[in-house]
């Protein structure tokens, strides 16, 4: 009988080891990669924080527009210094402050020119309108910002009439009294300037289903209240500016608009 021969059997490894062999290994030198990242990413934060702190000085600060503030007196305000960093200055807030320490001025642009020069290019803010209020006259500008509160009543300039505003304070955005009111009032200026009626003398409010507008100190449009108002603005525009003389005076009635009826003129009696 032949002999059998002993033969050593040498077991394979699995390939589930295999593959955790391989798996470790993309993790080390996933770990690896993401240290050398952390490494240099901090060192190009250092590096670029060092830049910022040895260049982009600020050495000359300049004001482009006439005002009735000078160059001086808008720098003073922004509060920005000859040696401070140019890149890491917030232009919204430097213009916030400027504006409610200046009320008659407005930052038309802030500009950073690399290496080291700043530039404030501004112009004068234009009284809108005003509200009279405890015998005082509270003057604003089309962005809604109290430019002055005085006793001396202002001359052709829109009046509000009907309306109670908190806490005047120059410098600050003017705040109604009634939420719905100033709404109110915001959509009608709107659309005045929208349907190019550009120079309204006066809107009272005082009673929300009578208003009127008073334009150009001879015709006094009457809304009524305050229902499909796009449309009855929309159509006072079109009657004064295509139908109406530019001499004429009177009473235009758009009042019942929203309910399907007409508009009228009623010419004033001299």
């Amino acid at each position: 009988m032949d002999k059998v021969k002993n033969k050593k059997i040498v077991p394979r490894k699995s390939s589930k080891r295999r593959k955790n062999k391989r798996i470790s290994l993309f993790n080390y030198r996933l770990k690896l990669l993401f240290k050398y990242f952390t490494f240099f990413g901090l060192v190009m934060v250092i590096g670029i924080a060092i830049s910022l702190a040895i260049f982009f000085r600020i050495e000359k600060i300049e004001v482009l527009g006439d005002t009735r503030y000078n160059s001086e007196e808008i720098i003073n305000s922004s509060k920005v210094k000859v040696g401070q960093n140019l890149v890491l200055l917030n232009k919204d807030k430097i213009k916030e402050k400027m504006e409610k320490e200046l009320p008659f001025l407005k930052i038309k642009d802030i500009k950073k020119t690399v290496p080291n020069k700043l530039i404030f290019e501004v112009e004068e803010v234009k009284k809108y309108a005003y509200i009279e209020q405890n015998e005082m006259c509270i003057l604003f500008d089309e962005d809604k910002k109290i430019i002055e509160i005085k006793e001396e009543k202002e001359e052709n300039l829109l009046k509000i009439r009907g309306v109670e505003v908190i806490d005047p304070k120059v410098g600050e955005k003017i705040k109604i009294k009634s939420e719905d009111k100033e709404k109110s009032l915001k959509e009608i200026l709107n659309l005045l300037t929208e349907y190019d009626l550009f120079e309204p003398t006066e809107v009272d409010l005082s009673n929300e289903l009578k208003v009127s507008i008073g334009y150009q100190n001879r015709i006094n449009i009457l809304v009524g209240n305050l229902n499909e108002l796009d449309y009855k603005i929309k159509t006072a525009s079109e009657i004064i500016n295509n139908r109406l003389g530019r001499e004429e005076n009177g009473e235009l009635d758009i009042s019942m608009l929203d309910q399907g009826d007409t508009s009228y003129f009623r010419v004033k009696k001299q």
